[in-house]
């Protein structure tokens, strides 16, 4: 028995002295191979200096101690390129798995003071997938970690492309094989830890990246004084041609709770609960020359762009945000102050990549104060206030006014356009919904209420005609470029006024609409044909005294859009429509309309109106150039016209009329023409 037990005791340190004899004859041996392929990896042009190694294979370690490699070679890289390392730690290393199978397996590496100047090479062709191809070796590490690292990557000019200082960065169960250097990230890992206190990135010729924190730990990612923004030589170019962006944008603090990492079908992707930028500004102003490549844009628009970095958040939030587009002439394209967003249930990729809002989300929540936005070369939009909350849009002090006076404004045009003053002081809609859809994005809601809205249009006559085709509403509704349903929308209080100047000697005619209320239903572009109805009922005050009320419907998907539109008109001083006619027609009215009654049926290119008045005493006085009575003309105007359509107050004088549409005019020039024309008819006695 004691024979057997010295005979196993025996074989037992029999192996234990081969594998100290064997480790110390394989430690010299590695030591070698790991010298081998430090040296081989190092860039074509470094010289490597004779380095501190030392490996002990018993217990899976090796040390590398400084470590330096300089430039040699200056037709290869440039002098000043060099790379040191203080300190590289490997432990618990399969050494006999890395000699018999190629694989390298760690416990942990860490490279201490590792700190590497190069120089970006722009003229390198060599390809991401060319390279990869001599990769063979799995490597496999339970940590990797730099200690105090730096980057320092410059351009040929000694500009600086890419910095990077004091950085830890601490990785675990790292992979590193030919599937990970096919991804954006070419390696895969469970946990990261990552800290540095500055940071430079050339983003392209003009502007450039930098920040002054950048800390990753427990799951949480912070950054702090993030700044993208214009290089400041690029500010004195004077040559035209080279004309850019101007851009300042600062983010003192972006964070994201419960970060981390996955590979979803073999791509690298981002997760995390809250996305949150604070006190964000954003300042641009827009270059003078800017050129569109369409051709080139349509190409990229028919090839699917891969997302950068796919990421998926349970909500993004910005507070306290600040926007500033200017045009190059510095005048306001787009002001924004305390901005605040957020969006939940966030997800960004590939695939919503190719979309016109390239990310879907759940709900949208938002309040600014103080927007201003360019509509247009002439338009300005302002508000007080907007928000977006608990699926309510509510808008205060809404404005759209024009930016020239009444005079400038027929100088700087080339044709016919409205000067607009708009004012809407509460826009309300409930039960809002906005959410991507396929390529583009749809909007929802029950009801949208505008409270006491002006409206006040002024057009000068005298400017040449704008010719172009101006579509009905069935067709602007039809040709919204995003799926829109709003169940309702209501009026309250409104006023409109509409002044026209149509003779150089004249002030502009005017008409009036006061105490507007109006309800329209099924405001949408999403029903099919013969579904629903679009309808229209109005109640207002004209010219301040007279009560009209109008009925209007269409279906939006009649192709001719054919509408029906009818309305009755109260009592009303003739005298009342001098403010317009005189100007416009240079006549005077009087006499008393009791009621008049219209029913138009119409499409895109004629209507047949149904007229019904009842009227007496209406006489007409033509005036000459200096507002005085033409004698003359009105005897002969006053022969044709009906003085009363009857004797007793209670009868109508009945008519009807066919009317061709000028397709240059807009809807209410249709209608204007439609109740002229019936008037026409009755009043005229031929």
């Amino acid at each position: 028995m004691r024979k057997k037990i010295t005979i196993i005791l025996g074989s037992i340190l029999g192996v234990v002295i081969l594998i100290v004899v064997a480790s110390y004859i394989a430690n010299p041996i590695l030591k070698n191979k790991i010298k081998e392929a430090i040296t081989k990896e190092i860039p074509e042009g470094f010289e490597v200096n004779d380095f501190e190694i030392s490996v002990n294979s018993f217990k899976g370690s090796a040390y590398i101690e400084n470590l330096q490699a300089i430039a040699t070679d200056t037709t290869i890289v440039p002098k000043d390129s060099r790379i040191s390392l203080s300190k590289a730690s490997f432990n618990n290393l399969s050494y006999w798995k890395y000699l018999f199978s190629g694989k390298i397996d760690f416990n942990s590496v860490t490279l201490t003071d590792l700190h590497v100047v190069s120089y970006r090479d722009s003229t390198s062709t060599e390809s991401k997938e060319e390279s990869q191809k001599e990769f063979k070796e799995k490597i496999s590490s339970g940590a990797f970690t730099l200690e105090n690292a730096s980057f320092l990557l410059k351009n040929i000019d000694e500009s600086i492309f890419l910095l990077v200082d004091s950085l830890y960065f601490s990785l675990k169960d790292v992979v590193v094989n030919n599937t990970t250097l096919q991804e954006k990230i070419p390696f895969y890992f469970s946990e990261i830890e990552l800290e540095t206190r500055d940071f430079f990135y050339q983003l392209n010729e003009y502007d450039e990246l930098s920040l002054k924190e950048f800390l990753v730990k427990d799951q949480q990612l912070q950054i702090k004084n993030i700044a993208i923004q214009t290089k400041i030589d690029t500010l004195n170019v004077v040559n035209p041609a080279n004309e850019i962006d101007i851009k300042n944008i600062q983010i003192p603090s972006l964070t994201i709770s419960d970060l981390h990492f996955k590979v979803v079908e073999d791509t690298f992707q981002l997760f995390g609960e809250e996305l949150e930028f604070e006190n964000p500004t954003l300042f641009i102003q827009k270059a003078k020359n800017v050129v569109v490549n369409n051709k080139e844009t349509q190409t990229e628009s028919k090839t699917t762009k891969e997302a950068p970095l796919p990421f998926s958040l349970a909500s993004l939030t910005i507070k306290n945000s600040a926007i500033t587009w200017l045009n190059a002439d510095e005048s306001v394209h787009l002001q924004i102050e305390d901005f605040n967003f957020s969006l939940k249930e966030l997800v960004f990729n590939t695939s919503t990549f190719q979309q016109k809002i390239p990310f879907q989300f759940s709900d949208l929540e938002m309040q600014s104060n103080a927007i201003q936005y360019e509509l247009n070369a002439y338009d300005l939009l302002s508000l007080n206030t907007f928000s977006i909350q608990d699926k309510e849009l509510q808008i205060e002090n809404l404005a759209i006014k024009t930016i020239y006076s009444k005079t400038e404004l027929s100088r700087v045009i080339s044709k016919e356009r409205d000067h607009m003053d708009v004012e809407i002081p509460l826009l309300l809609l409930k039960d809002f919904h906005f959410n991507t859809l396929d390529s583009t994005f749809k909007v929802t809601a029950s009801d949208l209420r505008l409270e006491n809205p002006v409206l006040k249009v002024y057009r000068d006559k005298l400017v040449a005609d704008d010719n172009s085709i101006k579509p009905l509403y069935g067709k602007v509704i039809r040709d919204i470029p995003f799926p829109l349903t709003i169940d309702s929308l209501h009026v309250t209080n409104g006023s409109i006024d509409y002044e026209e100047r149509v003779k150089a000697d004249q002030p502009a005619g005017k008409i009036f609409f006061s105490n507007l209320n109006a309800t329209m239903g099924n405001l949408s572009n999403t029903y099919g044909k013969g579904e629903k109805r679009t309808t229209i009922d109005i109640r207002t005050t004209f010219m301040g005294e007279s009560n009209l009320s109008i009925n209007w419907d269409f279906d939006i998907n009649e192709p001719d859009d054919k509408f029906h539109i009818q309305g009755e008109l109260g009592r009303l001083n003739a005298t009342k429509m001098n403010s317009f006619t005189k100007s416009s027609l240079r006549v005077d009215i009087t006499g008393d309309i009791i009621r008049t009654y219209f029913n138009i049926y119409g499409n895109i290119n004629r209507s047949q109106v149904d007229f019904k008045i009842n009227y007496k005493e209406l006489k007409v006085e033509v005036l000459d150039k200096k507002d005085k009575k033409n004698w003359l003309f009105s005897a002969v105007a006053n022969i044709f016209v009906k003085k009363s359509s009857s004797n007793n107050e209670g009868t109508f004088k009945e008519a009807n009329a066919t009317v061709e549409r000028n397709k240059d005019k807009s809807f209410f020039n249709y209608l204007w023409i439609n109740i002229t024309e019936g008037l026409k008819q009755v009043v005229v006695a031929i």
